[in-house]
């Protein structure tokens, strides 16, 4: 969708890309579209180009998040067999390589918007 208007409205965090919370990062995605947004605004010449800069930017990233957050909804709420063989790996996984979970979330939590 499209996250701004011609009359110069820009809409950010869960207006513009809702998410689930798995990943604890609804907050966060809508101080760095603020962020973006005036960066945006003040590095481009027009209110139209500089809206249209800031969806372009923001959009990968927005998007790679509600899809992370979405895969660990899933992943939360297995039962049964699956829901076993998933922990049991998880915890193998969690002896073999301690940091290897949080590490795959290196781009979402060591980003930082304000480095462009």
């Amino acid at each position: 969708g499209t996250w701004t208007s011609p009359k110069g409205v820009a809409i950010l965090g869960d207006a513009a890309h809702p998410t689930l919370p798995f990943l604890a990062q609804g907050a966060s995605m809508g101080l760095e579209d603020a962020w973006v947004l005036a960066d945006t605004l003040a590095r481009h010449d027009t209110l139209a180009a500089g809206l249209a800069a800031y969806q372009a930017a923001r959009k990968p990233r927005t998007t790679r998040i509600v899809a992370a957050a979405d895969g660990n909804a899933r992943a939360y709420h297995l039962s049964g067999l699956p829901r076993l063989i998933g922990h049991t790996g998880l915890r193998a996984l969690g002896r073999m390589a301690p940091g290897a979970m949080l590490a795959r979330f290196d781009w979402l939590y060591g980003h930082d918007v304000t480095k462009g």
